[in-house]
């Protein structure tokens, strides 16, 4: 595990399955972004080998693969840990689910019972030291999502955006509101910062913003249609659910499918409701209007 530079003080500290930004405040101090996947002592250790004690952590959002080393963090340098208040209860409503369902053991012990700074949606900026970061509202993925943007003015887009490769390869992202996140990423479309950082695939420079945004909403939007097109009869709500399932390949037959995977798709499923594509009839889910199927 290494700092990897990526503009000014601004760096990334590369997970098996997270990306972490970073910024160095001083010689010995640093902000991070987002704190990583699972608890992992080598990002002490590397902390320890740099000589940075950490300020402070931003979180993008509160899911687990992006705060398991907060509590270290806490403990061992007085961290303080921001995030917005919106995340509140989609939090507690998660962690509640991974203790119920015990799908997955390595998150359970990083619940976020320590002290948080709550941002509010009126916030847009956060000194710490002296150093200004910059916050910007991106829900979507989660209710009370941000992105931040360090002082070298690289923007750390947490779960907002996926890079292109990764969107590519992604059947079911996850969301809490896919239209949300489709607004969210069409503000960062007209942003203008040298680098943005994606959660869980290093930095992407400003001229490759636009494919990245490009990719993102095209991808959201194919889910949509494609659930709609699925929609060809009536369906109770879990077959519907059931049926975009296997429609993504996420379906499992023997029907352990995770949490995350089919709550992406209630998501989706509650958003088609909400904009009159679907309705509710006689305790089933039908299509508005005819839809030809490919």
């Amino acid at each position: 595990m290494e700092i990897i530079p990526v503009y000014g003080k601004t760096g990334i500290i590369e997970m098996p399955f997270a990306t972490v930004g970073i910024y160095r405040l001083s010689q010995n101090t640093a902000v991070l972004v987002d704190s990583g996947d699972y608890p992992r002592p080598e990002l002490l250790e590397l902390l320890a080998r740099e000589g940075l004690a950490v300020r402070a952590v931003f979180c993008t959002h509160l899911h687990p693969d992006h705060i398991s080393n907060n509590p270290a963090l806490a403990e061992r340098y007085g961290a303080e840990i921001f995030a917005h208040e919106a995340e509140r209860g989609s939090a507690k409503a998660m962690f509640d689910m991974l203790e119920t369902t015990r799908q997955y053991p390595q998150w359970i012990d990083v619940r976020p019972v320590y002290p948080i700074t709550w941002l509010n949606s009126e916030q847009e900026e956060v000194a710490v030291d002296g150093a200004v970061f910059r916050i910007l509202q991106t829900p979507g993925h989660s209710f009370g999502h941000i992105a931040v943007v360090t002082p070298d003015g690289v923007c750390c887009l947490g779960d907002s955006m996926m890079s292109v490769p990764r969107v590519r390869q992604a059947k079911l992202p996850y969301m809490e509101d896919a239209d949300q996140a489709i607004e969210s990423m069409e503000r960062i479309r007209e942003t203008q910062y040298p680098f943005y950082i994606t959660a869980h695939a290093g930095a992407t420079p400003l001229e490759a913003l636009q494919l990245m945004v490009d990719e993102n909403v095209r991808v959201e939007l194919e889910l949509y249609d494609r659930f709609l097109r699925m929609m060809d009869h009536p369906r109770s709500e879990e077959e519907a659910i059931r049926d975009f399932l296997v429609e993504t390949g996420t379906w499992r037959e023997d029907g352990q499918v995770s949490w995350f995977v089919r709550h992406s798709a209630e998501t989706r499923l509650v958003s088609l409701i909400r904009s009159g594509e679907l309705q509710w009839r006689d305790g089933t889910v039908c299509a508005t209007r005819q839809i030809k199927r490919n």
